[in-house]
This record gives structure tokens, sequence and C-alpha cells, in this order.
């Protein structure tokens, strides 16, 4: 292919995605217009490794900061005031030995970690001394300034690639069990999934992989972490593990008397992702403990060189309860609210924690995890505000907090909210380009499958793919600018229940969610 027609191809992709968006974009411009500095904190010898990132951020309209590092407080007021209050974000470059962290007293979770401080760099975005940051802030954490410079180098790289293949409507999930017992480890698992319908959009392409023998999800125990490091591997917009962790490495699978791996030291070395960085989140303990003497899970991970571009994790022991609140948080603002950048996922994340359940009641997900939390943690709403705000300090943005998470454009489509077995459901929208569009009928994510015996590897491996392969019926159609009519044929043997009908072309996704019911009777 010639350089001349791949540029055309790529200029053609960007212009239909641009014109295929749902506002996205505006909300990226509003926020840069109104905080529009970055200030950077870094030693003197990381200053070369910045001038490429510094120069990208300033074609893009972004000024640059950067002061050498001190007390956060002070630097940030002092450049804050500067600047005409104009920062917005803050990004630290280099580990806790080049640019200290701060530190809080352990509090709320003090039963079951046995430190006494919590790292965290909150304190850098927080103007006020609150504890709640009011600005992004992201560490990144190089040991020396060639590994600055690689990693700046990834960000440039994955902001300004021209792929926009489907790794980017694709979202992994990767979970452990509980360990909590069957009662509140059920409840945990049908909370999860229920963020995993309701607040992951019917254009996502979600794959889980679950270590719990119990579940449809999970692939044969002795091939868990294979399966996880192929499911990285895969590339996708974001991922996200949901369960216990320690500075090193996840939790283990357990069945019968065995235990497998999750995912550690072996696996983590084996990280290469084809394409499609992804933002990782590790919402789980201690996996982002980044003033240890020894780097911890997340920094080694964001080291890769075709590892995730962000990561999002604890510095200590989190709760169940500050977990799933920040699995929904993390999900409704890669999601719902699309944060336009990983340090402004970050700031949200946080701040949505420290709202009263009081005040966070008119949220029905936000609802299921207070009463749940008043069952089986605290029925004190003062002890589980402390939780929260805890929180805030125990989570850390690892990589640029000024990174743009490069999510698809959003596709508008219409379709029946019902149909029937053998029958043509008719898809309709508007191209404004000409474009290759991929329909798809899939079913809901969390349609029921059964286990089967799962007496051999065999076995497990078709339920896990059956419980993942939620596609039922697809097609791809050239189609010309303009109005289309495209009719997708519904199986004959498509059982009733909910179904999502996808689309995708060029870096634009669509959705929308439906139900096949049983043929009536003739």
């Amino acid at each position: 292919m010639t350089t001349h027609f791949h540029a055309k191809l790529v200029l053609r992709a960007a212009a239909l995605a641009l014109a295929l968006a749902a506002g996205g974009g505006a909300h990226a411009e509003e926020g840069a217009a109104k905080r529009d500095v970055v200030l950077v904190v870094a030693p003197e010898e990381f200053r070369a490794a910045l001038a490429p990132w510094r120069a990208h951020r300033e074609r893009q309209g972004v000024t640059t900061v950067v002061v050498a590092p001190g007390e956060p407080s002070q630097v940030i007021r002092s450049v804050w005031d500067e600047t005409g209050r104009r920062i917005g974000a803050v990004m630290l470059v280099g580990d806790v030995e080049r640019v200290p962290c701060a530190y809080r007293p352990v509090v709320a979770t003090r039963k079951w970690e046995s430190d006494t401080r919590i790292a965290t760099d909150s304190a850098w975005g927080d103007l006020d001394g609150d504890e709640i940051p009011e600005l992004s802030v992201g560490r990144v954490p190089a040991d020396t300034p060639d590994e600055a410079a690689a990693y700046f180098a990834r960000v440039i790289e994955y902001e300004t690639s021209a792929d926009r293949t489907d790794w980017m409507r694709r979202a992994e999930v990767i979970a452990g069990t509980g360990g909590f017992g069957p009662v509140q480890d059920l409840a945990l698992e049908q909370i999860t999934k229920q963020f995993l319908v309701k607040l992951v959009p019917p254009s996502a392409v979600l794959h889980a992989t679950w270590g719990n023998p119990v579940s449809a999800w999970c692939p044969p125990p002795a091939e868990m972490a294979d399966t996880v490091v192929e499911r990285i591997n895969s590339g996708s917009l974001v991922v996200a593990y949901i369960g216990h962790g320690s500075p090193n490495e996840l939790d283990t699978l357990k069945h019968g008397r065995e235990k497998f791996p999750i995912f550690g030291d072996s696996e983590l070395a084996r990280v290469e992702v084809k394409r499609g960085a992804p933002v990782f989140a590790f919402i789980a303990c201690s996996t982002g403990r980044f003033d240890s003497p020894r780097d911890c899970l997340a920094e080694d991970l964001l080291r890769r060189p075709k590892g995730p571009v962000a990561v999002i994790a604890s510095s200590r022991v989190s709760t169940p309860y500050g977990n799933g609140i920040l699995s929904k948080e993390l999900l409704e603002g890669v999601y719902g609210a699309r944060a336009a950048t990983a340090g402004e996922l970050m700031l949200r994340m946080k701040r949505r924690l420290v709202i009263p359940a009081a005040e966070a009641s008119a949220d029905p997900h936000r609802k299921d995890i207070e009463r749940l939390a008043a069952a089986f943690y605290d029925p004190s709403e003062e002890v589980r505000a402390a939780d929260r705000l805890e929180h805030v300090a125990l989570y850390n943005l690892l990589g640029d907090p000024t990174l743009a998470i490069r999510r698809p454009s959003e596709f508008a489509i219409d379709a029946p909210a019902t149909t029937e077995p053998g029958a043509k459901l008719v898809v309709t929208g508007r191209l404004p380009l000409p474009a290759a569009v991929r329909f798809e009928l899939a079913r809901r994510r969390d349609t029921p499958v059964r286990l089967g015996s799962r007496k051999v590897a065999d076995e497990w491996r078709k339920t896990f793919r059956a419980a993942n392969a939620q596609e039922v019926a697809a097609r791809t159609e050239d189609l010309p600018a303009g109005p289309f009519r495209v009719e997708l044929d519904v199986p004959a043997d498509a059982a009733p229940g909910a179904y999502e009908v996808r689309v995708w072309t060029d870096g634009a996704a669509g959705g929308r969610s439906l139900e096949v019911r049983a043929a009536a009777a003739k």
C-alpha cells in the first residue's frame, strides 16, 4: 500500500469518526479553555525527557509549567496564583525518592492495614486542604530519564495513532472471588453483573474472566493466568481487575485443594498489547504501593514497553465497600460522563466517592451499594464516610493525567424494541460518508450459560467461550453516504430474552437494547 493511499484512508476514517461524534470532543475543548495549564513537577535531570511531550501538548494549546519538587501545598498554591488559577492538571515525574508523595494516617482500614500511613498523591491536587482534590493528578514513576522518555513516547503514539480499529469498543473485566463468605460473595457478584449491564452501553463489547470456579466466566483453573495475559494483550479501551491484590501479585484461583495464580511477575513479563493500549484499573488492595523499596505491580505494568498507557491502583489495603463505589464510578466515568482524560477520570472517581450516602441515594446503583454496606460492613454513615474519604487518598493515577482517552465516537442508530426468532431485524441510521459498517445482534452480557459437567479442560473452555460469545448474528455492508436501512436475520433458534444490536465503523460505535420474544402462536 502506498504512503499516499494510506494517508487518504487515515483521513477518511478520521473525518467519518468526527462527523459521527456526538459531542465527546466538545467537553475536552471546554475543559481546556478553562484550565489550560499543566503543572509538571520534575527534578532537573528529567527536564530533557519532557521536551517531546511538552511540544506535543503545546501544539494542542496546553501550556506546561515545570517546577522543582517541594512541599505539595506550597508548590501548588504558588503556581496556582501565578497562572491566574488556570492549572487543570498536575503531573509528577519521577519515583517518590525524587518527587515525594504525601502521607495521611490510616483510620478506616486500620483493622486490616499493618502500616500506619497511606501514601497518596491527592495532596498535589488539593487546593483547600480538605483532602478532596480539585485538580487531576498523575505520577510518571520513572527511575531514570530514559524510562520517562520511553513512557512519554508511548503517550504521544497512543494519542496520534491512526489505529481506530475495534479495540476502542472493547472492555475487559478480570475478577477474583471476594472470599468474604458465600452470601457476601454472591451479593458482590450480582451487583457487579448489574453494573456491567447497566453502566456499560450496548455499543461496547465486554469480555469477562472470573477467577471463580462456579462462574461460567471462569476458564480452566490451570489456564487462568495464561488467559488473563491473553486478554490484556488483545487490546481494549479499559481493563478492570476487581478482587484481592498485594503489592506484586493478584489473588489466586482456588479449585478443590489447588491454587492457581491470576497474575504476578511471570505473567507481567509476557504483557505485550498488540494494539490498543488500555487504561488499566486495579480495584484491589495494595497493587499501587508506589512508595515501597521494590516497585509495585502497577508501576511494573506501566513500565512495560507495550503495556497499559495509564494505571489506577490503591497504595494500601482497601475495602469492598470503597472498592464497590470506585468500580461503579470507573464505569460511569468511562462510559457515562465520558471523562476526557485519565486524570479527569481519576478525579471524578475521587470526588464522587465522598458524596454523602443520603445525597447519593438518588443514584440506584449507589443506593444498592449503601444498602449492602449497611448490612455487611457497618450501619453507621459516619464510619462509611470515613472509609470513603480514606479511599480518596488510597487510589492514585500512575501515568499522564492529561492523557486523552481514545474512546470511539458515538453512532446514533434506531431499531425496534422487540423482535422474534426468525424475524428480520431492521436497523436504521445515517452515514455522513461512505463506509463499511458491521451490524451485530448479541445476547445481553448477563445471559445465563449452563456450566455443564466441566470435568475436563475442554469442557471448561467451551463454557468460558460460550459465556463470552455474545454475538448470534452479524453482517458487514459497504454503504453510501446518507440514510441506511439494513436487515439482520434473527436466528430461528434464538432464545427469548435480552439482546443488544451493535454497529461499528471507522472508530465509531452505536448500540441499542432490545428483547427477543417467543414467536406468537399462529
